[in-house]
């Protein structure tokens, strides 16, 4: 699934989580869950807005730089696999799943005010220049 342009706004708790399933039984080699963005449509604006939520996310959550993913106070998005370059921004929490693995690239991707939880096992890298992860 891609959010390419505009805003898509969940209210149920993992309303996304198999998102890739069949896609990912069928070709298990190229599995992919969701994009929020395109690099094709560098122009477009596309927002993942999960509010308070708690979505955990089985396939790959991956975000473009013209993507934006909003979690609020209260909120938890939880991800196996995939990177960030886009904006993660509110006061939830993301988190990097047991055995998981994940990419935040820039300092827009590290904006979240909330927390930043990796479970055991797991691995969370960050990419930019050295301004990016001074704003850490």
């Amino acid at each position: 699934m891609q959010i390419e342009n505009g805003e898509v706004t969940l209210g149920r708790s993992n309303s996304l989580m198999n998102v890739g399933d069949t896609h990912c039984q069928d070709d298990p080699q190229d599995c992919y869950g969701l994009t929020i963005g395109s690099i094709d449509k560098y122009q477009n604006q596309a927002e993942l807005n999960v509010g308070s939520t708690q979505q955990t996310f089985v396939h790959s959550l991956t975000g473009f730089q013209n993507g934006t993913l909003n979690i609020d106070a209260g909120g938890n998005v939880t991800v196996n696999q995939g990177s960030f370059a886009g904006t993660i921004e509110g006061a939830g929490q993301l988190t990097i799943a047991q055995n998981g693995s994940y990419v935040l690239a820039g300092a827009q991707s590290m904006a979240l005010t909330g927390d930043i939880v990796v479970d055991d096992g797991a691995v969370l890298s960050l990419e930019g220049d050295a301004a990016d992860l001074a704003a850490l």
